[in-house]
């Protein structure tokens, strides 16, 4: 727990073509490309921290949905942090694209967005963006 309102295991990221060791935002000087992202990382491992916005091309979307699809016919058990696939996490779908060897690439994003984690956090973003 990193001891922050609302805040507990955060979805790390390691990353290649990083040289930053802040966990809040990853350096546009250099293209990134995730290499582990997930809620197990060691934090002094990881370069970066998933703040949990996706952008996609019609692509990347159609990988994503297809590799979705394949995965509900696999059989019970873990996948990876997660103790099954209905219990799965975004990161989770995203590790598994690494793993299977397609690029996931991440970019700068060092402000403009807060933890809204739980109710509470919710409302101290509303009452701080009214």
């Amino acid at each position: 727990d990193s001891g922050e309102p609302g805040q507990g295991r955060r979805d790390l990221v390691v990353t290649e073509g990083s040289a930053t060791s802040s966990h809040r935002f990853v350096p546009s000087t250099s293209a990134a490309s995730v290499r582990r992202i997930g809620q197990t990382i060691p934090p002094e491992e990881a370069n970066g921290e998933f703040i949990g916005v996706l952008l996609l091309s019609k692509a990347g979307a159609r990988l994503v949905s297809g590799v979705a699809r394949e995965l509900q016919g696999r059989g019970a058990g873990p996948f990876h942090e997660a103790d099954s696939l209905e219990r799965a996490s975004l990161t989770d779908l995203l590790q598994e694209l690494i793993s299977r060897g397609h690029p996931v690439d991440c970019i700068d994003v060092y402000k403009g967005w807060m933890e809204v984690n739980t109710f509470d956090d919710y409302r101290r973003a509303w009452a701080e963006i009214r």
